[in-house]
């Protein structure tokens, strides 16, 4: 009897714990993710680059872009006024040997002296700074053609004597020594180089003090 009771417990634990713990027998269940179509927008064509975020550009990353906008703007002027330089001092020498006017050979003379130690300072500050002078290529097409009418201009000029010789070399140093006064104003209010920014300021006032000759010797040979 007594082992008659034990074997009926021996079969009840086992049927007490699967009550206690009944088996999972139903499979696991998938997590449903809506359609993709189903968070747009009746209308709206699904962008392949919508489900990647987009970061806007870093306060620090604009500062720097600025800075590069910056330094091309320093070296593109330093690379044009050392062109200007070297032109300037070409038209002087011919000023000297083709000039009909006591005005215009003194006006030569004058860019001779004064643009080559424009130059002297230039260089000077490029080499310090790594700077590479090469003219930059035009921006456009009104610029290209700027710059090819100089270079014609040079050309004419170097076949002219006498009175045409004065009239056009005057005409041509008025409208340089505007275009390089502007330059280099303009550069000076956008640099926070210092040591460009004491170069300018030098050379600035010999510009503005070519440009006022020229002026001068315009006036006075346009009447011959």
């Amino acid at each position: 009897m007594k082992k008659m009771k034990m074997v009926g417990l021996a079969f009840a634990l086992p049927a007490l714990a699967l009550a206690a713990d009944p088996p999972n027998t139903d499979a696991p269940k998938k997590t449903e993710q809506a359609p993709i179509e189903d968070t747009m927008r009746p209308g709206e064509a699904l962008d392949p680059d919508a489900q990647i975020p987009r970061s806007e550009t870093a306060p620090g990353a604009q500062a720097m872009t600025d800075d590069l906008k910056r330094i091309d703007g320093d070296t593109e002027c330093l690379a044009k006024l050392h062109h200007d330089n070297q032109m300037e001092q070409q038209m002087g020498a011919l000023a000297k040997k083709n000039g009909a006017s006591k005005q215009v050979k003194q006006f030569g003379e004058l860019l001779i002296k004064d643009h080559g130690l424009a130059d002297k300072q230039v260089t000077a500050l490029a080499k310090k700074k790594n700077i590479d002078l090469t003219l930059p290529p035009p921006k456009d097409e009104a610029e290209k053609a700027e710059m090819q009418a100089a270079m014609d201009g040079m050309k004419r000029l170097e076949t002219l004597k006498g009175d045409e010789f004065d009239r056009e070399f005057a005409k041509m140093m008025l409208e340089d020594h505007q275009k390089a006064v502007t330059m280099v104003e303009t550069t000076l209010k956008s640099t926070q180089d210092s040591k460009v920014q004491s170069l300018l300021n030098k050379l600035l006032p010999v510009l503005k003090d070519h440009l006022r000759i020229a002026e001068q010797v315009s006036k006075r040979v346009q009447s011959v």
